[in-house]
């Protein structure tokens, strides 16, 4: 897109004016910014505009916005998709503040740490949550998580609720495209006087990935469409190539400042070509993080146990959850974390945390078949790993319970 010459002069006068602005000057884009996918040297900026027109980003390195300045210049056409804005050959390690302004009154702030280079040790502080649902917003449980410091906080998982009736979409089941993006703009806009999402993806570098509402309960999306009848009307070898599935899925990356990748040829149809939502990151030598889709490519669930006290229920369930054949990670990302487990292993990384959306517990039969207890020989087959090939310090992290549980894990053969 070709913008006129005047542009650059439209940016100059920002650069002379960002110095007014204070950290506590009025936010006014509806669901402020946001700043992810961040690597030592990169960073995607995101914004929403709420009418048509130009769309302006300036990135500093210092919060009064003196010294050198970049900007990016975006034309909005639709005011329901939010813009994205790339960087590289940032900093590493280093606090970088942005401001967006879109027309003559939308302008809001933020400010995100690229992540430490290798051969640092800086530390690393982070957050973690999941499960948000439209009518429990505005979210004030993580409203002093802003004044924490973190270098990056993780949405693991059930980031709307599609498969639920909220106050801005009061239906059973988001179906299009336009009713998922009114599902996600709903989370980060303001309620009750306070946007605490939002806010606090503005002050600190955000990743996400996505369990199972935001298509629909329980889907599998390395199933045949034909083994759930939400999806059975369809000629698609996978659920996770129905147009239900990709509409969730196209909403879930517009509305988090995350890249829009890909698999390229895996050999596995399950993979090729589809969305990419594993994410490996190192911050410096103190510690790595994986983030991993763990519904997109995941078998059909096992049938459930009804009764935990029948004998042959359980056996029948355990049996059928160590069938090697069964996944729920998929072909491709098992390895991809596992040879990235190694290679942190082998660098001298010191801690390697894995964020899996669903828990990866032995809580028992009963409600597993949905866990990674029902794909137990996967389960065992990462677990052992780590175990055999020596890669310390590995902590999972998981949501979807909706509570808090810490304990060791172990694995069977």
């Amino acid at each position: 897109m070709a913008f006129p010459r005047s542009c650059s002069l439209a940016i100059a006068l920002l650069g002379a004016v960002a110095p007014a602005q204070s950290a506590d000057h009025p936010q006014t884009l509806p669901n402020l910014v946001a700043a992810g996918d961040v690597t030592a040297d990169s960073a995607v900026l995101w914004a929403r505009a709420e009418q048509r027109g130009p769309m302006l980003v300036v990135l500093a390195t210092r919060p009064d916005f003196r010294g050198p300045l970049r900007s990016q210049l975006r034309l909005v056409r639709d005011p329901t998709l939010p813009s994205k804005f790339e960087f590289d050959g940032l900093q590493p390690g280093h606090e970088h503040h942005y401001l967006v302004v879109a027309g003559l009154r939308g302008i809001s702030r933020g400010s995100f740490r690229t992540l430490a280079r290798p051969g640092r040790h800086a530390g690393v502080r982070f957050g973690v949550s999941g499960d948000s649902r439209g009518e429990l917003a505005p979210f004030v449980s993580v409203r002093n998580a802003v004044h924490r410091d973190l270098d990056f906080f993780v949405e693991l998982g059930d980031t709307i609720y599609a498969d639920y009736p909220s106050p801005k979409l009061p239906l059973p089941q988001a179906s299009t495209l336009a009713e998922f993006r009114i599902k996600h703009e709903e989370i980060v806009a303001e309620r009750l006087g306070l946007n605490v999402l939002a806010g606090l993806r503005s002050h600190t570098a955000w990743f996400g990935t996505i369990d199972d509402h935001e298509v629909t309960n329980d889907f599998a999306g390395g199933a045949h469409p034909s083994t759930d009848p939400r999806f059975a009307f369809t000629t698609e070898s996978f659920v996770n190539e129905t147009q239900l599935y990709a509409d969730g899925l196209r909403a879930f990356v517009e509305y988090h400042p995350l890249r829009d990748e890909r698999y390229g040829r895996t050999g596995d149809p399950r993979t090729e070509g589809k969305r990419r939502l594993y994410r490996q990151r190192r911050c410096g030598d103190d510690a790595a993080f994986f983030v991993l889709d763990a519904r997109s490519f995941r078998d059909v669930g096992l049938p459930p146990v009804q009764n935990p006290l029948d004998p042959q229920q359980v056996g029948a369930f355990l049996v059928g959850s160590f069938d090697p054949r069964r996944t729920m990670l998929g072909a491709t990302q098992i390895d991809e974390l596992l040879d990235d487990l190694r290679r942190a292993q082998r660098s001298g990384v010191t801690w390697k945390f894995v964020m899996v959306p669903e828990p990866i517990q032995n809580l028992g039969v009963v409600a597993a078949s949905d866990r990674f207890e029902g794909y137990a020989a996967e389960r065992s087959r990462l677990l052992q790993t780590i175990d055999q090939e020596g890669i310390h310090n590995v902590v999972f992290i998981a949501a979807d319970l909706h509570g808090t549980l810490v304990n060791n894990l172990t694995y069977q053969t």
